[in-house]
């Protein structure tokens, strides 16, 4: 099982996006049959938050005023951010060679939006092995050239990698150990993206 859910803040919602993506954790929960009970989540050294029973896996995000939830029975990770302007110092720092030629093969708002595409990407690898943003971001290897796009983190089997849409003002992906030969659909809480 893989499963995806979306939503967005609106200028009537209470809170703010932790908050909603804690909601959608919980609605995402209740539409797959799964009891959800916020006094099980715990959290692993680095801050993932788990099941204590591992009997399903999750990841949250938000950026903007977007959020993003991916269930599982495996593993997954997922992240959301609004595009932002390529750094090169950031680049220097988090991308591989190939993935820094990838990002300046592109001009202007393509740059931008191939930059927070790889981030997302890497984001939701750390997020799936629990490390976080404390591991070498350069030490996630994204394949570009593979259906759907792979990815090699040291001391992992391969995982996959799915970009979502959720517009044009952001990137978003989920990571799994799933390869899935089609689009990931991403469910929001009313209707379904394709």
């Amino acid at each position: 099982m893989l499963k995806v859910y979306a939503a967005q803040l609106n200028n009537t919602d209470q809170g703010g996006l932790s908050e909603l993506a804690w909601n959608l954790l919980e609605t995402a929960c209740g539409r797959e049959g799964i009891e959800y009970d916020k006094n099980m989540i715990v959290f692993g050294p680095h801050g993932k938050p788990y099941f204590s029973d591992h009997r399903v896996y999750f990841s949250l995000s938000h950026s903007g005023k977007q959020v993003l939830c991916v269930l599982s029975d495996r593993e997954a990770g997922c992240d959301v951010q609004v595009i932002r302007p390529c750094r090169e110092s950031v680049c220097r720092r988090i991308l591989t060679d190939d993935e820094f030629r990838y990002v300046n093969a592109e001009k202007g708002e393509a740059k931008s939006y191939a930059y927070t595409r790889l981030w997302t990407f890497k984001e939701s690898t750390v997020k799936l092995t629990g490390e976080g943003l404390s591991c070498d971001l350069r030490s996630v290897r994204i394949d570009l050239k593979t259906n759907p796009v792979s990815v090699a983190v040291p001391g992992k089997e391969t995982l996959y990698l799915y970009d979502i849409d959720m517009g044009s003002d952001s990137a978003a992906a989920v990571c799994s150990s799933y390869r899935i030969a089609s689009k990931l659909p991403c469910f929001t809480l009313s209707r379904m993206i394709e």
